[in-house]
C-alpha cells in the first residue's frame, strides 16, 4: 500500500519516510528529541535542533552539541545533518558506529577552537567491532594549524571498516597528521568521489 503525501514524498508501508515537513507548533507537543528528528525527517538528527543546539556561528564551542548528536545517532544508526555554519570544536568528535554524517558542502565547516589539542583528530571513528556501511559527505574540515588528522578511521582489535564512503569533502591537512588516516587499509573499502 502507498500513501502519497505530496508530489515528491511517498511513504510505503514498512519503509521510513526520508523527509517530512511539520509545523513548528507540532514540535511543541513532542519531547525535544522527537522534535529534532521530526523537524527534518525520520531517522535524521540535526545538530542545530533541540536537544543538541549547536550554534555553527564560528564563536561558540560546539563540541558537546555535535558529540551528543553523534552519540544519539550511534545508538540507532541514523543520519546526522550538519547544516551550513562554522562549528568550532575544542576536542575530537567520536561517532562510534556506522552512521552517516552529512553537511551542506563547503558551507558546513568543522574547525578548531584555539584550545584544540595537537594530538587529537577532528573526527575519529574507533569501533570495537567491524562496521559495515558508513559515510561522511558534503563537509569541510579546516584545522587552523591544530589537531592531528581530519578524519581518522581507527578500528580497535580485529575490527575493520567495510563500505566506507567519503564524498565531496574539503579537508585541509593538519600540521601534525593527515587529511584522512586509516588503519588496516587492506581491510577497508573506501570510496571517495567528487571531492570539493
Amino acid at each position: 500500500a502507498r500513501l502519497s503525501l505530496n508530489s515528491s514524498t511517498v511513504l510505503r508501508q514498512g519503509v521510513p519516510l526520508q523527509f517530512v515537513r511539520i509545523a513548528t507548533s507540532a514540535c511543541t507537543q513532542l519531547a525535544p528529541t522527537q522534535c529534532s528528528r521530526l523537524a527534518i525527517g525520520a531517522d535524521v538528527i540535526n545538530v542545530k535542533a533541540p536537544p543538541y543546539n549547536a550554534y555553527g556561528d564560528n564563536s561558540h564551542d560546539d563540541t558537546a552539541a555535535i558529540q551528543a548528536a553523534f552519540t544519539a545517532a550511534s545508538s540507532t544508526l541514523e543520519k546526522v545533518i550538519v547544516p551550513a555554519g562554522v562549528y568550532k570544536t575544542s576536542d575530537e568528535l567520536v561517532p562510534t558506529a556506522g552512521i552517516i554524517i552529512e553537511g551542506e558542502g563547503t558551507s558546513s565547516v568543522i574547525t578548531a577552537a584555539s584550545t584544540f589539542p595537537s594530538n587529537k583528530d577532528f573526527i575519529r571513528f574507533a569501533p570495537a567491532q567491524t562496521v559495515t556501511g558508513m559515510a561522511v559527505r558534503d563537509l569541510a574540515i579546516i584545522p587552523n594549524g591544530k589537531g592531528r588528522h581530519g578524519i581518522h578511521l581507527d578500528p580497535g582489535g580485529a575490527a575493520s571498516f567495510l563500505n566506507v564512503s567519503l564524498e565531496r569533502l574539503l579537508i585541509f591537512p593538519t600540521d601534525n597528521g593527515n587529511s584522512i588516516k586509516t588503519k588496516w587499509l587492506a581491510y577497508s573499502e573506501i570510496k571517495g568521489r567528487n571531492n570539493l
